[in-house]
């Protein structure tokens, strides 16, 4: 592993964060030159903290991409999101990491196929680090895996529950898939090779979460995808413990006139001895506005699904007569108590009229059979970043999300939810339990609640604080048609006595 190092990137990092207290919404993009940012991935520590890895890209002042440049690795504490301690770890070879406990010791693994360009081959790098983010190169293990040079953004692996990684990587100019079975101690276990025609997968679709397990008992694991030609259909290869490739399975396809779209932060989650998940994105083919995101659960015998959960996009962007909103998941884990956690972001890749993105983060608790337990909303003027986010769902309880808000430059958000939905984290940005749009509005103002919650109450004022509207019944939607253009403050009060304040620009 190269030097592990504290750079004057950190430096500089750190001494604005100590100006603000070292609260995570504090640390905006504060840098000697000129980067761009992804948050890769995410884990809790042994001592209850969460580590995220952020990974920073070179870029002009024309925001051009020049070659990676590092990553660094953030302990946070949950409890107010406060910044503990950062390092840099110099890295110039853009890939996603393997980051989880290590389950035969103290200490923690960090691990990427690397391009070793001295031997011209790929190798997985194994490395180990402390909660106290101290790297112990003399424990470090290299594996070659080929005698050739891999791409970026080609591998997808994960720690099964053995302790091996398990790994993909496609060979692109031989057009071969590979999957390996490797020990912490370098030793590869099982190697298995699939050519590219026997595949129905896209080659490129590799980065990522492609990999998981799909039955804990008898062990077997599944990598998964689409093809450019059929966005109806699912392709999921099943492997067996050693890596023989049992079959190809296709669950039931989307319904009438529903794609489903699969990117770089779709799961396949093993739920059940009986059944799996599978969260993606999803659009109607006849009407584009009607898009979003969607979890099914599919029977594992006869491959049928059995219910599913669609959240639609919003806010909608609408361009003159193109709706431009989109959405994206970020993750999908079980939580302690048997429910899961979801969370997705939504955006506006194009831009407004006026150039301005935007977007929410969306964080819902839900029971085994999809019934919401509650759902938080987080809205950002900027928008969230479709690839730079992820979720962890907390041993004590909870789930934390964090991710990259897109601008110029672009910042990183963290927020921390209990298991009864309320953040406990002090980011900038303000959780709420429900969802408004369009905002700037013109006629009418929309609102989605969680069903966790009753609004009471919402009430409209102008900026030198005078109640001009108060409503009590209704509540999914305000009439502001008859309000001069300008901005004004809405309250919505809940039954509970929380109360969230909002900013409503009225064209």
């Amino acid at each position: 592993m190269k030097t592990t190092k504290l750079y004057t990137l950190v430096a500089l990092l750190l001494m604005a964060m100590m100006a603000y207290g070292q609260t995570y919404d504090s640390i905006a993009h504060h840098s000697a030159g000129w980067y761009d940012i992804d948050l890769r991935n995410m884990m809790q520590l042994r001592d209850g903290n969460i580590l995220a890895n952020i990974q920073l890209f070179e870029i002009n002042e024309n925001g051009a991409y020049l070659g990676d440049y590092g990553n660094r690795l953030l302990k946070i504490d949950p409890n107010g999101a406060v910044l503990i301690d950062s390092v840099f770890v110099e890295d110039d070879d853009l890939n996603y990491y393997l980051m989880e406990r290590n389950p035969f010791g103290e200490d923690n693994v960090y691990a990427k196929v690397v391009r070793n360009l001295e031997e011209c081959r790929s190798d997985l790098r194994i490395s180990f680090f402390d909660d106290d983010l101290t790297f112990h190169p003399e424990k470090e293990v290299w594996v070659p895996l080929s005698d050739t040079v891999f791409p970026a953004l080609c591998d997808s692996y994960f720690l099964d529950d053995h302790g091996d990684i398990i790994l993909n990587f496609p060979l692109t100019k031989r057009k071969e898939l590979h999957y390996y079975r490797i020990g912490l101690d370098g030793t590869v276990k099982d190697h298995a090779v699939l050519p590219k025609e026997s595949s129905p997968i896209n080659f490129y679709t590799s980065g990522g979460h492609r990999f998981g397990t799909f039955n804990e008992s008898p062990t077997e694991y599944c990598y998964w995808g689409t093809n450019t030609s059929d966005l109806k259909t699912i392709y999921i290869h099943v492997f067996d413990s050693l890596l023989n490739l049992k079959e190809t399975i296709t669950p039931d396809g989307a319904p009438e006139n529903i794609y489903f779209k699969c990117g770089m932060k779709e799961r396949v989650l093993d739920w059940d001895a009986n059944t799996f998940l599978v969260a993606t994105r999803f659009q109607n083919e006849i009407n584009f506005a009607d898009n979003g995101v969607r979890i099914t659960r599919y029977d594992k015998n006869n491959l049928t699904s059995i219910n599913t959960c669609y959240f639609r996009t919003y806010p909608q962007i609408i361009n003159g007569v193109v709706s431009l909103g989109c959405a994206f998941p970020i993750g999908l884990a079980k939580a302690g108590d048997g429910d899961m956690y979801f969370a997705y972001c939504t955006q506006d890749p194009a831009g407004v009229s006026n150039g301005t993105p935007v977007g929410q983060v969306s964080v819902v608790k839900m029971d085994a059979d999809f019934n919401i337990v509650w759902q938080r909303f987080c809205l950002e003027l900027e928008g969230y970043s479709r690839v730079g986010s992820e979720l962890v769902a907390l041993e004590d309880g909870g789930v934390a999300v964090g991710g990259v808000v897109m601008g110029a430059p672009p910042e990183l958000f963290f927020l921390v939810f209990d298991d009864e939905g309320w953040s406990v984290s002090e980011s900038g940005i303000t959780p709420r339990p429900y969802s408004y749009w369009p905002n700037p509005v013109q006629n009418e103002l929309h609102l989605q609640y969680s069903p966790d919650v009753t609004p009471t109450s919402i009430e409209l004022y102008d900026l030198q604080g005078r109640l001009l509207h108060i409503q009590c019944n209704g509540m999914e939607s305000i009439d502001v048609e008859g309000l001069p253009s300008g901005t004004y403050t809405m309250r919505v009060i809940m039954e509970d006595g929380k109360t969230f304040v909002e900013k409503i620009l009225k064209h």
